[in-house]
Order: structure tokens, then C-alpha cells, then sequence
């Protein structure tokens, strides 16, 4: 732990070193304290009626921008409500016709293994082909 000692010392030194700047060294800038005591050319009422309404033009606008912004973002919304219904109703019939196609598939089998003892008895010449299972999701 002897860096600590050493780097106490260094910033010590340099502390001592530098001179100190105060506020009141500073320079002051009497045409700068001039210029602010000097009143505007022109008339100040309608310099100010002339800010406010550029100041209340840039407001409408970004209001106008704000409206538009905001009837974009719901339109885009209610278009994800639509496309999220539709592909609901689509995966919805999809698991319909998959729930149907695997009753009707239960039934062939059961019906298939009801007329076919001989495939129960090893007798695979005798035996038909098994009905064709609906495909796996």
C-alpha cells in the first residue's frame, strides 16, 4: 500500500502548485453590461405580439402534428385488433378441424379393428392397411 502515501504527495504538490483563479481576478466586459442597459430599436409591444404569434403558429402546428400522430397510432392499432381476431378465428378452426379429423380417425380404427380380427391372430395376409392417421401438429 505504498502507492497511496506516493499519490497523497503528487496531488499535494500539484495543489500547491497551481494558482488559484478567483471570481474577482476574473475580467468584466463593461460593453457586454452596456449592451443590456441599451433599450431594443423598434417597438417592444409589437416585437412581443409578433413572438407570440410565432410561438402560438409553431404551437398549432405541433398540435396539428400531435392529432395526426395520434389518429396514425390507432389506426395502426385497431388494424393489429383486426389481424390478431382473424388469425384467432383462423388458429380457432384450425384446432376445430384438427379435433374433428382425430374423433373421425378413433372411430375408422376402432371400426378397423372391430372387422379385422385377423390381424390380431398374426394372420398379415388377411390383414387390410390401417386407415391413414390425421397428420401430427
Amino acid at each position: 500500500m505504498r502507492t497511496i502515501p506516493t499519490l497523497a504527495a503528487v496531488l499535494a504538490a500539484i495543489a500547491i502548485a497551481s494558482p488559484a483563479v478567483s471570481s474577482a481576478e476574473a475580467p468584466q466586459q463593461p460593453e457586454a453590461a452596456a449592451r443590456s442597459s441599451v433599450p431594443e430599436p423598434g417597438d417592444p409591444e409589437a416585437r412581443r405580439q409578433m413572438l407570440n404569434a410565432q410561438q402560438a403558429q409553431a404551437a398549432r402546428k405541433q398540435v396539428e402534428a400531435n392529432s395526426a400522430s395520434e389518429a396514425h397510432h390507432d389506426a395502426a392499432v385497431a388494424l393489429n385488433e383486426m389481424a390478431t381476431q382473424h388469425n384467432d378465428v383462423l388458429y380457432s378452426d384450425a384446432l376445430t378441424r384438427n379435433s374433428e379429423a382425430r374423433q373421425d380417425y378413433r372411430a375408422e380404427r376402432k371400426e378397423w379393428e372391430r372387422t379385422n380380427p385377423y390381424c390380431w391372430d398374426g394372420d398379415a395376409a388377411k390383414c387390410p392397411a390401417d386407415p391413414v392417421a390425421p397428420p401430427a401438429y
